[in-house]
């Protein structure tokens, strides 16, 4: 039991700060999250709500890429150490996969890095013709192919995990105004315990569809993903135990732009189905129930910029074992409020950030509630002394209170900034970034944890808009 709680696919419910994926820019800038847009971080459809149509406006360039980053995790009185190249929990994995309410469940730090990724996408925006005359119609498509691996060493022994992924997009659009897409994912998780004694394996596949409506002025679009889920735990004895089901997961999302701000918003809906078996017997049933909400407003107008960002979640699992009984039923909520001010000036940016998160989890078997509380205050600032070259920076406060109705659990974590940007022969594009944090707690007052981390991002364009 103690193997597969250690790192069969454990999930932290502690929801990243934001509403995008992780930015190697603003990573070295004090890793920001509402003030500015960039490649990851764009107010539209497809990067703040996840809809596959919102693809086609999400950019005008084709572009071949690799991003990807590396972290070094210690603990100085456990002699823990984590190292996580890429992110080898995917989002998928996190969004999916109630470990928890099987009894798989312990906690393991989610950590905010990049997965190692190969990265194609090639959009037409204006319609065209080839070399003998046929018609080339708008579209955009992209292709992601990638591979992590977390391990965690402790008293000498190590377990791991790794995960290639796959990653596939197409959307076009069918008028003017209306765009659809489709979109497909994959990934293997693989587990291995010291030894190789035990083993798991997580295996879902799935893919999605959209439709949207743009103008200049406002954006709405929805997507409904579906995945088959497999998980398979293998025992020394050769047994196996294994849950296999279905999940089904659509979005609405919808953007207003005036006058120098944007607003954007996306409600979701999570149904997962899971069934178990034993060695050919069954194991009960686990079905979950999640709802979430964000919405995120944005006002820039000349060298000020200000950012409002909300959001709710609430997921139920519940694990019925195969006599009826109700083994485990837990309900948890999370709400997320930050926000952030910031100012350019010609080749300076700066700004500053800040939230508050309270996440509450109501165990229905035990008849417990647990409540946290976390708060955090970001800065960061990008300078080009020169067009080619930027210069980045940033320092995070965040304090975290895992269980407010204990005293002296808290956690304090620093983290320094700094990061690096250069653009060569205006097509290519080399960032890098790097995190230092230090973690001390009141509960265990000589512990230390220190994480090193990199971030990295090289982009080539290949064609721009209309090419």
């Amino acid at each position: 039991m103690l193997y597969r709680c250690m790192m069969v696919f454990a999930v932290g419910l502690l929801i990243t700060v934001g509403s995008f994926a992780a930015d190697t820019r603003f990573m070295g800038m004090g890793n920001l999250a509402f003030l500015f847009q960039d490649d990851y971080h764009r107010l539209d459809l497809y990067d703040f709500a996840g809809i596959s149509s919102g693809f086609f406006r999400n950019d005008t360039v084709s572009f071949t890429g690799l991003r990807g980053s590396v972290l070094r995790e210690e603990w100085e009185r456990d002699s823990v150490v984590y190292w996580a190249i890429g992110q080898a929990l995917p989002e998928k994995l996190q969004e999916y996969a109630p470990i928890e309410a099987l009894g798989y469940y312990e906690f393991i730090p989610t950590f905010q890095t990049i997965p190692w990724e190969l990265i194609y996408i090639s959009r037409r925006t204006e319609a065209g013709y080839d070399y003998f005359g046929g018609e080339l119609s708008r579209q955009s498509w992209g292709f992601w192919g990638g591979y992590s691996r977390l391990s965690r060493t402790f008293d000498e022994e190590t377990e791991s995990i790794g995960t290639p992924s796959l990653n596939l997009i197409y959307a076009r659009p069918f008028s003017d105004r209306f765009d659809f897409g489709v979109a497909f994912d994959a990934f293997y998780g693989s587990y291995s315990s010291p030894g190789g004694t035990y083993g798991a394996s997580l295996v879902p596949l799935g893919g999605g569809a959209g439709v949207s409506y743009s103008d200049a002025k406002f954006d709405v679009g929805i997507n409904t993903e579906y995945h088959y889920l497999n998980f398979s735990f293998e025992y020394p004895s050769g047994t196996e135990e294994s849950f296999s089901g279905h999940a089904l997961s659509p979005v609405l999302g919808w953007v207003l732009r005036m006058a120098g701000l944007t607003w954007a918003n996306a409600l979701n809906y999570r149904w997962v189905n899971l069934v178990g078996s034993y060695d050919g017997n069954d194991l009960g049933d686990l079905e979950l129930i999640g709802y979430s909400a964000k919405t995120q407003l944005l006002y820039a107008m000349k060298t000020f910029r200000a950012a409002l960002f909300g959001s709710a979640y609430q997921q139920s699992p519940v694990y019925t074992d195969a006599t009826g009984n109700v083994d485990f039923e837990t309900e948890y909520m999370n709400y997320l409020f930050g926000g952030g001010v910031g100012v350019t000036h010609g080749p300076a940016l700066i700004g500053v950030e800040g939230f508050v998160q309270r996440i509450r989890t109501d165990d229905r078997v035990m008849e417990e509630t647990i409540r946290s509380s976390d708060w955090g205050v970001k800065v960061g600032l990008e300078i080009k002394p020169i067009r080619q070259i930027a210069l980045r920076g940033g320092f995070n406060y965040l304090t975290v209170d895992p269980n407010v109705d204990m005293e002296d659990d808290i956690s304090k974590t620093n983290t320094i900034t700094c990061g690096f940007g250069f653009n060569a022969t205006g097509r290519t594009r080399f960032d890098i970034g790097y995190n230092y944090k230090q973690t001390e707690t009141d509960l265990y007052p000589d512990e230390r944890i220190k994480d090193h981390v990199v971030f990295i991002y090289l982009k080539h364009l290949i064609t721009e808009s209309g090419e």
